[in-house]
């Protein structure tokens, strides 16, 4: 994500904050990583990873074995 301001930034912040905060819930986006990088002034980047699961996920690891 592309921020070109501070508020645009506050957001972006407040948004990583809440998917590390709810992250462990069944229901909601796992939150995996994220990065605000410069890239001119005053423009950011913001990259977030979201890992999207239903709950078949969680059975793949037993769909090795067999």
């Amino acid at each position: 994500m592309y921020v070109n301001n501070e508020r645009d930034l506050t957001v972006c912040q407040r948004e990583i904050s809440i998917l590390k905060e709810f992250s462990l819930h069944t229901n909601i986006v796992k939150y995996i990583d994220s990065s605000i990088q410069r890239l001119s002034p005053p423009s950011q980047s913001n990259i977030q990873r979201k890992h999207l699961t239903n709950d078949d996920d969680d059975d793949d690891d037993d769909d090795d074995e067999n």
